[in-house]
């Protein structure tokens, strides 16, 4: 049984995990700019590999950065973020973490329209609200780890009972690529965001709505 450990985030620790989140997204970024050349190349196999790594770095730089923020350092999140399951799973919960914050600016804009001093959108879901909307995705992807046997897919050949062929990367098709790449760039805006949510003063003293 792995040991189980709570740490207290200071500002050391949050300096840590900020820090970690902007070297992760760098990482995920540059495997993406990787993922494009091996496309530029017709390398599709490759290229959709790659991007799936990206993905699973941009992934660790959310969880690091929400973390730091929201003051959390433990071993469920350290465990998290070392295996591909749950990285895989967050980025399969970032349409619907999109669509929330589609909606909240929505109506936080709605609400501006009736008010002398404009309220500041949160990029940022409650904590409970944020367990809502990965709680399905994370067991269903985790139970079934789609995107971890898509990735090996796409880098190894395998072999039937009877010897033969069943998975040849080379024939990974353009499409197939470009919509790995595509889902990568998608998720790497998303991180942006973020990021450039924190960046603005004004934002970081309103509280997570």
């Amino acid at each position: 049984m792995k040991e189980q450990w709570v740490i207290t985030v200071d500002n050391e620790i949050k300096g840590n995990l900020i820090e970690s989140s902007h070297i992760a997204y760098q990482n995920g970024c540059d495997l993406l700019t990787d993922a494009k050349l091996l496309y530029d190349n017709s390398r599709y196999a490759r290229a959709a590999a790659l991007s799936i790594l990206s993905e699973e770095e941009f992934s660790k730089a959310f969880m690091l950065f929400i973390c730091g923020h929201q003051h959390r350092w433990d071993s469920v999140i350290y465990n998290g973020i070392k295996d591909h399951g749950p990285k895989q799973a967050v980025v399969e919960g970032m349409p619907r973490y999109f669509n929330w914050i589609e909606t909240n600016i929505a109506s936080v804009a709605k609400m501006n329209q009736f008010s002398f001093i404009p309220a500041i959108p949160s990029l940022i879901p409650s904590p409970d609200t944020l367990s809502e909307l990965f709680t399905s995705v994370k067991k269903e992807f985790m139970d079934q780890k789609q995107r971890d046997k898509y990735k090996q897919n796409l880098t190894y050949v395998d072999i039937d009972k009877k010897a033969k062929v069943s998975n040849d990367p080379k024939k990974v098709k353009k499409e197939d690529a470009d919509k790995s790449i595509k889902r990568a760039e998608r998720f790497q805006k998303i991180i942006d965001m973020l990021y450039e949510y924190f960046d603005s003063p004004s934002n970081l003293k309103a509280p997570f709505r």
